[in-house]
């Protein structure tokens, strides 16, 4: 009986199926920074700024759509997924601060103190208790002087903010207030903020796309993207190749299919934040497949929610033009190579190819650095008995492809490196 063959190894012409089906619906979270500010001598008395949830208005409009989930909440209950978003905390804030951004040495103490008027409403539109507060700040010229550079009022609950500067004390001592028109520091900041942790559930009736797919001949690398869907924290991409080496089915006497012999379980995977990216093709000829889900979290523990992979058959499949796939020649198809590689977080990797002689001896190694995009490259030289003779110091190849680098090390002049 002749055995069924491994669905991976090789490839000349490249036929990709990729699809994205979105999942069932589940709840994704994120924290959402709304900030407005006065700056130096803009921060005068009189002067109002304000700033508010990028959801406020659709709050008020479609109050039935959202949900604010209490603290009390267990925090093994799962989210309210009949809701587009949950907001799990909601704040105001209103500071004074210097953070020394213009690079000023001062050569004197100085101290501030600015009384201001907070209006804030809740998520419902509905107004929140007016609040007045003196936020104080200071600096010291001396060494090793405690100072002030930061005051800080939360105001619960708060979609929205009004503030209103009422006067500005100004003082050398810190014990006697001088009022002023306006700040004479370029760096002193007031500023309103509203702070929102919002987990978002996904559209059911929506499926990411691909709107970029290409395969760059040269590197041969295969590049992925699918269109973002709101909600979603991450995805899960695989992908797995398939000889064209198909061999023939025993039982019918006919040569096996790629689908017939598709086997996700031997499948590469990451995890991914962003909606694009990019493998590298050390293969031969065959056929690569690709699939994608949507992952998320179903509650405050993170409780991990996927959906269904998108399916992979010919039907739903986006398929790379013949000639391109053309340009990607059998890879080292001369030489004995073994490649490996290393995935980390958020699809990071390492790549290694060592390529061996006839005698199955290591003569080159090639591991990329895709952090900065390199290729470091070491050789082992063998005497005439087969012996190791000579071990080469890695180092950084004028190329970034992982590939044989032919005379790589040579015996004779230095040659001065290329710019």
């Amino acid at each position: 009986m002749q055995p069924r063959p491994k669905p991976y190894n090789l490839l000349l012409q490249v036929t990709l199926f990729l699809s994205c089906l979105l999942w069932s619906t589940i709840s994704l979270g994120g924290h959402e920074n709304y900030i407005n500010s006065l700056k130096g001598t803009n921060l005068g008395t009189g002067k109002s700024l304000q700033v508010e949830d990028g959801w406020f208005g659709y709050m008020i409009q479609n109050p039935s759509d959202w949900a604010n989930r209490m603290a009390s909440v267990p925090r093994q209950v799962g989210y309210d997924r009949s809701k587009r978003f949950t907001n799990l905390s909601l704040d105001g804030y209103v500071s004074l601060r210097w953070e020394g951004s213009e690079d000023v040495a001062y050569s004197a103490d100085w101290y501030y103190q600015v009384e201001v008027r907070i209006q804030s409403w809740n998520a419902f539109g509905a107004a929140l208790p007016v609040a007045t507060r003196t936020l104080q700040i200071d600096y010291r010229v001396a060494r090793q002087q405690e100072f002030k550079d930061w005051d800080l009022y939360q105001i619960p609950n708060a979609a929205k903010l009004k503030v209103q500067v009422l006067s500005i004390g100004r003082s050398v001592d810190g014990v006697t207030y001088s009022p002023v028109s306006k700040a004479t520091e370029e760096d002193v900041y007031l500023e309103a903020h509203v702070e929102v942790h919002r987990v978002f559930n996904l559209d059911v009736s929506t499926a990411p796309s691909l709107y970029s797919v290409g395969v760059n001949a040269q590197d041969r690398t295969l590049a992925l993207a699918w269109q973002h869907v709101q909600g979603a924290e991450e995805y899960d991409l695989e992908w797995i190749f398939v000889t064209n080496e198909l061999g023939i089915d025993p039982s019918t006497g006919l040569a096996y299919t790629h689908e017939s012999i598709l086997d996700w379980d031997n499948a590469s995977r990451v995890s991914l934040s962003a909606n694009q990216y990019s493998l590298e093709l050390p293969y031969e000829e065959g056929v690569v497949y690709c699939r994608v889900r949507a992952v998320g979290y179903g509650n405050p523990l993170k409780a991990r929610l996927t959906s269904n992979w998108s399916p992979s058959t010919p039907s739903t499949a986006l398929s790379l033009a013949i000639n391109s796939a053309a340009l990607i020649t059998p890879f080292e198809g001369e030489k004995n190579w073994t490649y490996s590689v290393s995935y980390a977080e958020q699809g990071k990797r390492v790549e290694s190819l060592t390529f061996a002689d006839g005698t199955g001896r290591g003569r080159q190694s090639v591991t990329k650095d895709n952090s900065n995009n390199r290729a470091i490259v070491a050789e082992t030289v063998f005497d005439r008995e087969g012996r190791q003779a000579l071990q080469v110091i890695p180092s950084v190849a004028f190329d970034h492809r992982v590939k044989f680098y032919e005379n790589y090390n040579l015996n004779g002049d230095p040659v001065a490196p290329k710019p």
